[in-house]
């Protein structure tokens, strides 16, 4: 399978626009070919020569204005979805206060033949949680002496959305890194020299999406919520 067949395949949709367009480099690529081809038969060689030069110019203009698209859209999405695990973790802290609450009720317990030790106030707003909200508010009135702590139903949605988001991102710089590796092979190929490359090895480690600066770091925060529900990460 062709790698531009097979990148469209793999991106994300909604955000097409946004991941480095290796076909919209390729036509520079075979211009410099077509350059270089020229500048390497008999007459006149300045010319092509100067030619081959504003090509290259002209790729390394494209390429970073790429780069830079993907640098911004990166790091705003990063931005986002980390608002959204502030945002997440503070929906499971007052399901949290909710278990805790129902605990002390007697009405958030083991089931039966769970470990008593393993039993935790978790955060995720599940079937216990929902069976003990129903019984505590089944209760008449008079024993009803305290009102529910608000907390939403939809903390494993926004859990599991928010997940889906990381990897989402995750997979996006990816992409745009193998497309990135794709053109400059196909460009050395083609080139005179390495002066791109190496303007592309000094941009690199700018690029939030090269370096995924805090993007580690939510992954590994989202998994320990998702794996023991242990909000003191965030």
């Amino acid at each position: 399978m062709r790698f531009s067949k097979a990148l469209r395949e793999l991106l994300f949709a909604p955000w097409a626009e946004h991941y480095l367009h290796y076909h919209a480099l390729k036509p520079l690529i075979v211009r410099i070919a077509q350059l270089k081809h020229e500048s390497e038969l008999d007459g006149p060689r300045e010319l092509a020569e100067s030619g081959l030069r504003d090509a290259e110019e002209a790729f390394w203009l494209a390429l970073k204005e790429q780069l830079d698209k993907v640098d911004r859209f990166f790091a705003a999405e990063l931005s986002g979805l980390r608002e959204r695990f502030r945002a997440v973790t503070a929906q499971l802290n007052q399901v949290k206060a909710l278990q805790e609450f129902l605990k002390q009720w007697g009405l958030y317990m083991p089931a039966e033949g769970e470990p008593p030790s393993l039993f935790r106030c978790d955060g995720w707003y599940g079937s216990r949680t929902r069976d003990a909200v129903e019984a505590y508010l089944a209760r008449p009135p008079e024993l009803r002496a305290e009102p529910l702590p608000e907390a939403s139903d939809e903390s494993l949605i926004s859990l599991a959305e928010l997940c889906d988001g990381v990897d989402r991102l995750r997979e996006y710089g990816m992409l745009c890194y193998a497309a990135l590796c794709k053109v400059l092979k196909k460009h050395l190929k083609n080139a005179v020299d390495t002066a791109v490359a190496e303007r592309v090895r000094g941009l690199l480690p700018t690029q939030a999406f090269f370096r995924a600066p805090g993007l580690v770091e939510l992954i590994c925060q989202a998994e320990a919520v998702v794996a023991v529900g242990d909000l003191s990460v965030g």
